[in-house]
């Protein structure tokens, strides 16, 4: 997997909470997530144009399920990165809902 520099931003948020910078933590995990929020939807796009690459030009030799396979195995890496940055992104969403409970 890529190294991804938002991940040295978001995880000092993630480890600890205090509570008198509670607020200035969720402002700034706010932002950071819109950054993470960025990524994410580039890595989908990445996986999406590899996808589409990969449906054409049809080869005679292959079948169906040999195409699709080969597109799979292809397309893993990519598919990683996404996924991971999307359950990051919730991650950090939940932390964020996390601070402003114990806020109130």
């Amino acid at each position: 997997m890529q190294d991804l520099p938002i991940l040295g931003k978001i995880k000092p948020y993630l480890e600890s909470i205090e509570l008198l910078k509670l607020q200035q933590q969720i402002l700034s995990l706010q932002f950071l997530r819109v950054e993470l929020n960025t990524e994410t939807r580039k890595a989908l796009a990445i996986l999406q144009e590899t996808r589409r690459r990969m449906l054409w030009p049809k080869d005679k030799d292959l079948t169906e399920l040999d195409r699709k396979t080969r597109m799979n195995a292809d397309c893993a890496e990519y598919e990683q990165s996404y996924e991971f940055l999307l359950k990051l992104e919730n991650i950090v969403q939940d932390q964020i809902d996390i601070m402003k409970i114990l806020l109130k």
